[in-house]
């Protein structure tokens, strides 16, 4: 729905919601159980907004209806190059992000020494940063492209991670969260989007909700995958410290994937366009 110049911003202001909810959730949840002393009203809270934006998306949101032409098979998605790296990609990302996010209050509780609602805060950290850092870099990756920008982001925030198992002090670890958010999956996440969008309005527009979709089960596999291997390495060396490397080294990895990944973006004639 918006134009390709400003794909990287729009993509950045819709996830920033996300960042936001993930800020609210983490820093609410565990005062509204401390309040009820039941595990089961966090859930219950907070369903009550979710099912609310099924009303405003009825009454607000207008439907768009994919473009006329000839449908395109599964096979070609899978079997494009670059979607499949970025999909990779995407994996690696969210391995280390749902790391820090599921398992990182438990972290900082039993090994850290914080409390529980503190331990949400911190976390929340995260999301409060990534914020104003994805609506810069979004904005930015229309400008001089996806790859460049992915290319620095990715090994930054896989450092994050390490740190954020590594560091002892309180002050190291607010620093290794806010860094985190700054460079980390929330902010790569809207360069992501736009990359998919890019190729796939490029070559096979008819397929873009299936591109996406694609896109999606390969970030969310990794919210199945990372908390269980997370865990399996808690029971076997009795510390979550392992699994934060782990994370770290796979957010690495990514790093690969998009280097491989063709750019979309012509840097020259956007530069020109945007001054």
């Amino acid at each position: 729905t918006v134009p390709p110049e400003t794909k990287g911003l729009s993509t950045a202001i819709i996830n920033s919601g996300m960042s936001l909810g993930l800020a609210l959730g983490l820093a609410s949840a565990g005062p509204i159980y401390n309040y009820f002393q039941d595990w089961k009203m966090p859930f219950f809270v907070l369903a009550v907004p979710t099912i609310l934006m099924a009303f405003v998306y009825q009454i607000v949101l207008k439907d768009i209806r994919p473009p006329k032409g000839e449908k395109v098979p599964f096979s070609a998605i899978l079997k494009d190059k670059n979607l499949m790296l970025i999909n990779c990609a995407i994996f690696c990302s969210l391995y280390g992000f749902w790391t820090v996010v599921t398992w990182g209050p438990t972290f900082f509780q039993t090994e850290r020494g914080l409390g529980l609602t503190v331990s949400g805060l911190y976390t929340a950290i995260v999301a409060v940063a990534a914020i104003p850092a994805a609506l810069t870099i979004g904005r930015s990756s229309d400008r001089y492209g996806r790859k460049k920008l992915s290319l620095i982001l990715l090994p930054l925030a896989a450092a994050c991670v390490f740190a954020t198992g590594y560091v002892t002090s309180l002050t190291a670890l607010v620093a290794a969260l806010i860094c985190y958010g700054l460079v980390g999956k929330l902010t790569w996440d809207p360069i992501a989007v736009s990359w998919v969008g890019d190729h796939v309005s490029a070559t096979k527009p008819q397929a873009m909700g299936t591109a996406v979709a694609l896109f999606n089960f390969s970030g969310m596999l990794s919210s199945i995958v990372a908390p269980i291997i997370s865990g399996w390495l808690k029971d076997i060396t009795g510390s979550l410290q392992t699994s934060f490397y782990l994370g770290g080294a796979i957010v690495l990895l990514g790093t690969l994937f998009v280097a491989f990944v063709d750019e979309t973006v012509n840097v020259s004639a956007k530069k020109a366009e945007l001054n």
